[in-house]
């Protein structure tokens, strides 16, 4: 006779996360399936534009093409442009900081065929691009060379101000 009872203690903890971690896998192995594929972008110095930049050709589609960028000063402006091939098939842009589910920018090539980001980000962001039927593109990613920024007197003697020290 075989007594069925409830796995407790350290065992019981132990095949509690084996079934979870096999659950786990199973998930992100189907994420992973259906997930858009993401590439790194390496930004190379621009003696035209100055800073980085990097242009990319490809097509869209309802999955859609990730693209990831590291390596970001706060301090330097950014330029996201999107250009599509044919206008009649507008792209979905969307930028991301921290997870894919949720866009902090987005936009569209909407009628003229352009989608235009201008700002600062810091460390990194990701951009997603999709549309409803295949759709060629060209992504320019460009960051500037980081703006210096003059930091205003922190302390005032008998009311005249003590500029902050320089950095080396």
């Amino acid at each position: 006779m075989i007594l069925a009872t409830r796995p407790s203690g350290l065992f019981g903890g132990l095949l509690a996360m084996l079934l979870m971690a096999g659950q786990a896998q199973a998930d992100l192995l189907e994420a992973a399936e259906t997930a858009a594929p993401m590439q790194r972008l390496e930004l190379a110095s621009d003696a035209e534009l100055g800073g980085r930049s990097v242009l990319v050709t490809g097509a869209a589609d309802p999955t859609g093409q990730r693209y990831h960028v590291s390596k970001v000063d706060v301090m330097s402006p950014i330029v996201v442009k999107v250009l599509a091939d044919d206008i009649e098939k507008p792209i979905e842009v969307s930028l991301h900081r921290v997870i894919w589910q949720s866009a902090d920018a987005a936009g569209t090539t909407g009628p003229d065929g352009i989608f235009d980001f201008t700002g600062r980000i810091d460390d990194e962001f990701g951009i997603w691009l999709r549309a409803d039927e295949p759709s060629a593109y060209h992504l320019l990613v460009w960051i500037g060379d980081p703006v210096p920024v003059e930091v205003p007197p922190t302390f005032y003697i008998d009311g005249q101000p003590i500029a902050a020290p320089k950095e080396n």
